[in-house]
């Protein structure tokens, strides 16, 4: 077996060209097209997180990525064959910082200077494309020079400077005075001056391209440029972001532009004249993450990525079969599980901790005519001679249907005649079956727990599940487990199978690994990661209860505009590095109908707290809990905690009129009990 792990990962913009095409994955082709759109002439922002793909899929699109792809051909044949050419650039945040004031002053010239080498940067990258198409052009081509200086520079140079023999001495005049900038601004500190003449307007050259280059070569002009930006999150000040604004508003019809970004990596959407751009009119805004995510094919594409990794590794042959799902220990979950448990928590298996808490609740609970006598025939009915799963799951619907004045004897013996029929198949009553569809993985978590075993993350349509369906992220997961594979002597191109421990211990370095090491940045950073180990706390808390709240504890919800700016900023900065993840615009609050900003913790962070993988629902927050968890300097995180801990593991008698909702609510001084409702049949999976 080969060391080399096959899927270790780099950044995209570290490719080269060839790199990109090789480990290029095709994707399908309407997806694609919806997300680059190569023959609209609206500019688009293309917005995601780290490792969605991005950078590749820009880069894929770029000219010299596409010659590569199409050796058969010649530029112009390429040009007219995909009816665009890509101009990649990327948005260097090392260039755009010393474009800054430094006491204040001159803030406009400041940011003119920016977008006058910003210009000349795209300017730049065209020229050696164009430059590249006419040396490669047979003489059947022709090409008008003095058409091109003529429609692009006429208007603002002075008639005497137009006299470049060439696109290659135009360029190298680009490059010059593109020097000069740079110099007049690094030795602003020493000089404090800034005096400096460019012959042309901010923006007139780029307006101007369109033109100028259907008076070069008509084949050529028939096409759509796409000017292909990355990484516009590298732009930090908002003056250098209204260049890139005023670029979008006033090149439109002339200049197309594709900027990708980090999800808020967008500051501003105003103008350097102040006006803004409106989403749908001057711009389109494309979340890459949600389209990946509702990709109906994404597993196929992963199947074939996998299959690829393997063949530029060297491991496969094209004629071998090899399927990566194959290769993973499943989870038994023949007779509820209960060979898997056999297997996994051995053959003394606990299930004295369970029941020891449920009787204690109801001890202590506010139905006080219950002594030891009822609490064990209680229990009784509930355990009876049911595998494991099926016990917790009982006490769990014990605990849902629980109704003030209900007869408890007869509840539990109820719930005992439902799980009997229900494993039987004697019974056209699903909703046992769907209450435990809803809570089956919780409930297999708190077995593991009470084992003193890691909870188990297994199979490669979990890991998919857990990546959110970004690429990275899942060759993050399987480069880890491979790791492990190797160390362990596993085989899996010999058919070897990795083991559930062995994936497991795979995908919690991976979370670790993201939790503590992958977003440090300094105290930024560490303030959000602060605050996503304080939100995991309740997360686990809430899913390790004995009243396990109704959704899956990953999503949270809340009423942002009662938050404070310090929790807000942090809010930001957790989606910023991907500790947090939003993929829809919230919900409506069922009281107040406002709009409740909807979030949730990365599956990729949830082994590292034993935490779901799947999304269901939200916690709903108050604001007390968010400010707790999100302001570092707030020092009642521990008691908010307590007091719902003791309210999630506390059977309070509930009325007998009942709404059914999509959400478990967190406040601290009355616990709405919508995490409770017995109504599960009625809740949808998100």
């Amino acid at each position: 077996m080969d060391l080399n792990n096959p899927f270790s990962s780099s950044k995209a913009s570290d490719y080269t060209d060839e790199q990109i095409n090789s480990f290029w994955t095709e994707m399908d082709p309407e997806f694609l097209n919806s997300v680059i759109e190569p023959n609209s002439t609206k500019s688009s922002f293309i917005l995601g997180g780290k490792g969605s793909g991005k950078t590749h899929i820009l880069r894929h699109h770029s000219y010299f990525s596409t010659k590569l792809r199409e050796v058969n051909l010649s530029p112009i044949e390429i040009a007219l064959k995909y009816k665009f050419i890509g101009v990649f650039i990327r948005a260097n945040g090392l260039d755009a910082a010393k474009f800054k004031s430094i006491d204040g002053e001159n803030e406009s010239l400041w940011q003119k200077l920016f977008g006058l080498s910003f210009e000349l940067k795209i300017l730049d990258a065209l020229l050696e494309i164009l430059n590249d198409i006419e040396n490669l052009s047979g003489e059947s081509e022709n090409f008008d020079l003095n058409g091109f200086f003529q429609n692009l520079l006429c208007d603002n140079f002075d008639i005497k400077a137009i006299n470049f023999l060439s696109l290659a001495e135009f360029r190298l005049w680009v490059k010059q005075t593109s020097k000069s900038i740079n110099s007049l601004v690094n030795d602003y500190a020493f000089t404090r001056k800034l005096d400096f003449k460019v012959p042309f307007e901010l923006g007139s050259l780029l307006f101007n391209l369109k033109k100028a280059i259907k008076a070069w070569n008509s084949n050529v002009g028939k096409v759509n440029f796409l000017f292909l930006i990355d990484e516009v999150e590298n732009l930090k000040l908002i003056s250098h972001q209204e260049v890139l604004q005023t670029f979008i508003r006033y090149g439109e019809g002339s200049v197309t532009f594709r900027i990708s970004g980090r999800r808020y990596a967008l500051k501003t959407y105003n103008t350097i004249g102040g006006e803004p751009n409106r989403e749908n009119s001057e711009f389109k805004k494309i979340y890459l993450d949600e389209n990946l995510l509702n990709l109906p094919k994404y597993k196929v594409f992963a199947e074939k990525l996998v299959h690829n990794r393997l063949e530029m590794a060297g491991f496969l042959k094209e004629s071998k079969k090899f399927k990566i799902d194959q290769v993973f220990e499943e989870v038994n979950d023949k007779n509820f599980y209960e060979e898997f448990l056999n297997s996994y928590l051995g053959e003394k298996k606990n299930t004295y901790d369970a029941f020891k808490n449920f009787e204690r609740a109801l001890l202590n609970s506010e139905q006080k005519d219950l002594d030891s006598l009822k609490i064990n025939c209680i229990v009784c009915y509930l355990k009876g001679n049911f595998p494991l799963l099926i016990q917790k799951h009982n006490i769990l619907m014990f605990i849902k249907k629980w109704k003030k004045n209900t007869n408890l004897i007869e509840l539990s013996a109820d719930i005992n005649t439902k799980a009997n029929n229900f494993i039987n198949g004697k019974s056209d009553d699903k909703s046992y079956h769907t209450s435990l569809s809803h809570w089956k993985n919780d409930l297999l978590a708190q077995i593991f727990k009470d084992n003193n075993k890691p909870v188990v993350y297994a199979g490669f349509d979990n890991f998919i599940k857990m990546s959110s369906n970004n690429t990275r992220n899942l060759l993050t997961i399987l480069s880890n487990i491979y790791d492990l594979a190797y160390f362990n002597r596993i085989d899996i191109l010999a058919g070897s199978r990795v083991s559930i421990k062995i994936q497991s211990e795979g995908v919690y370095n991976t979370a670790k690994y993201m939790s503590e090491y992958d977003a440090s940045y300094g105290y930024v950073s560490e303030e959000a990661r602060n605050s996503i180990y304080k939100l995991a706390t309740l997360l686990r808390t809430a899913r390790f209860s004995l009243n396990i709240p109704e959704v899956s504890p990953l999503y949270i919800s809340f009423d942002e505009n009662k938050l404070s700016d310090r929790s807000k900023t942090i809010i930001q900065n957790a989606l910023n590095y991907s500790f947090l993840l939003e993929f829809n615009d919230g919900r409506s609050d069922r009281n107040s109908k406002s709009i409740k900003r909807k979030l949730f913790l990365n599956p990729m962070l949830s082994p590292r707290w034993e935490l779901p993988i799947s999304r269901r629902g939200d916690l709903s927050l108050n604001v007390n809990m968010v400010e707790a968890i999100f302001v570092p300097e707030k020092d009642d995180f521990d008691r908010l905690l307590s007091e719902t801990n003791a309210k999630w593991n506390k059977l309070k008698i509930k009325n007998n009129s009942r709404k059914v909702r999509n959400s478990a609510s967190i406040e601290k001084d009355s616990f709405d009990e919508s995490s409770t409702s017995p109504q599960l049949n009625l809740f949808l999976q998100s």
